[in-house]
């Protein structure tokens, strides 16, 4: 099995910036495809890409005449590594321009321009990782940002990889229909395959463009709170050890060492945990407090708080967690499911997820969310035998049951007994989507949630 984006059995937690005082963030990320950019990455091998883009002035938010960019993000909807080896140039300007001409665009023309500078130049693979989410590229040295030039944020990508790939690497975009001020000719590019260089000619036109961060740092020390992780319902006191994780991100322009972040659970359970945590500038990365096993039946608020730095809007984050009797949930209590479902389209297969116990106990009931119905699926229960703790044999299945849309429960009768790690998930056995519930969750936890297809 393969971790996926999506939460497809237990809800998680999505907590999106669109705006920040040293970031702005354009698009929303409605759609994913590799061929709108960044970067134009295929099962072909020898693909090389250049796209150009044009940013509304409106859309950069708080960026201003001065300020110095560090780096840029755009959101990686592909799990894996690039294989093989490569090269990216990134080059940016201000412009005057709103469109681009409907002629052909010269590349080594377009890129020699007055303001305009190569910021990024070298092999992305490290940068790019494997997992999903924002990939952060930090600049060889800060673009300070020259409104003398124009208001409006030229982007221009360059990218040569000789191997083929294990799948086509998809980058979330937006179109007009989704962000409003995107316009017909802010896009040109050229995009092949078997060839080690781009052409220096950009043929094409389209209004669409990647979800894109722009990062422009203006304090010394800055950490901002991204997402508050942990399970939504965990049983107690039956020895059920639950870690609460928090994502954070280095806004700032220098790195830190040893900075504190407290865990403040008031409720039903109280205490405080700490943790000290390093970070890079423009690193976004997720830690982990102290593990604790609750013991009271009731709801806790779960509120980290970081060390003061220069802006104290972002230090704080909170979630909501249910200590119950009998019942583990990933569920977050303050999010509603993602509209629709999730599933696979002409294929089997299934969606699980971890869970953790110190002591035996029985499973006695399942209960799943689906965004519509009628497909057929089954339940199943894992054990955590498989390599480094991922889904090993299937304990119990479930008959053939019939989705519904909404909420469906299904007893486990005789009840099935686990103790340490096991999974728990659903089987699509049709070939039509499932229509799974979900909540989205960027990034996902690690070793937490897997997909197989088909069946297996």
């Amino acid at each position: 099995m393969h971790k996926k984006l999506l939460n497809l059995f237990i809800f998680i937690l999505l907590h999106n910036f669109t705006l920040q005082s040293q970031s702005t963030t354009i698009g929303n990320g409605a759609f994913a495809s590799n061929a709108f950019g960044p970067i134009y990455s295929t099962f072909n091998a020898g693909s090389a890409s250049r796209f150009a883009y044009i940013y509304d002035a409106g859309d950069l938010g708080m960026l201003q005449h001065g300020d110095s960019i560090s780096s840029i993000a755009f959101f990686k909807e592909t799990i894996g590594p690039i294989l093989g080896t490569g090269n990216m140039k990134i080059f940016i300007r201000p412009t005057r321009n709103s469109v681009f001409d409907t002629t052909a665009t010269d590349w080594p023309t377009e890129t020699s321009i007055a303001g305009t500078r190569m910021v990024y130049d070298k092999t992305p693979f490290t940068d790019i990782g494997v997992g999903n989410g924002m990939v952060t590229f930090v600049f060889d040295n800060a673009y300070v940002w020259d409104t003398t030039f124009g208001f409006n944020f030229q982007l221009m990508v360059e990218y040569v990889q000789d191997n083929a790939q294990n799948s086509n690497f998809l980058w979330r975009y937006d179109s007009p229909a989704t962000q409003a001020t995107y316009a017909a000719n802010q896009t040109k590019y050229f995009i092949g395959t078997n060839r080690t260089v781009a052409s220096d000619t950009l043929l094409f036109i389209d209004s669409r463009k990647p979800q894109i961060r722009i990062n422009y740092p203006r304090y010394n020390i800055e950490i901002g709170t991204e997402a508050l992780y942990s399970l939504g319902k965990i049983p107690a006191p039956l020895g059920n050890p639950d870690t609460v994780k928090v994502l954070l991100e280095n806004n700032g322009k220098q790195n830190v060492t040893n900075r504190m972040a407290f865990l403040h659970s008031k409720g039903a359970n109280n205490f405080t945990d700490t943790l000290l945590f390093s970070l890079n500038t423009s690193e976004k990365r997720l830690f982990s407090f102290p593990i604790r096993n609750v013991t009271q039946v009731g709801m806790d608020t779960l509120t980290v708080i970081l060390a003061p730095d220069s802006l104290t809007y972002n230090d704080t984050i909170w979630n909501l967690r249910e200590a119950t009797s009998f019942t583990y949930s990933y569920r977050n209590l303050l999010q509603p499911p993602a509209p629709g479902g999730i599933g696979f389209n002409g294929s089997t297969g299934d969606f699980v997820a971890k869970f953790q116990s110190t002591q035996q106990k029985a499973i006695n009931q399942i209960e799943v969310v689906f965004g519509f119905g009628p497909q057929p699926f089954k339940l199943g229960i894992w054990d955590a035998n498989g390599r480094n703790g991922t889904p090993g044999n299937l304990i119990w299945e479930s008959d053939t049951q019939t989705s519904v849309s909404g909420t469906f429960t299904l007893p486990v009768w005789p009840p099935v007994n686990i103790s340490g790690s096991f999974f728990v998930g659903v089987r699509q056995v049709g070939t039509q989507n499932i229509a799974f519930g979900y909540q989205r969750e960027d990034p996902v936890r690690n070793s937490t949630f897997f997909f197989a297809a088909p069946i297996g």
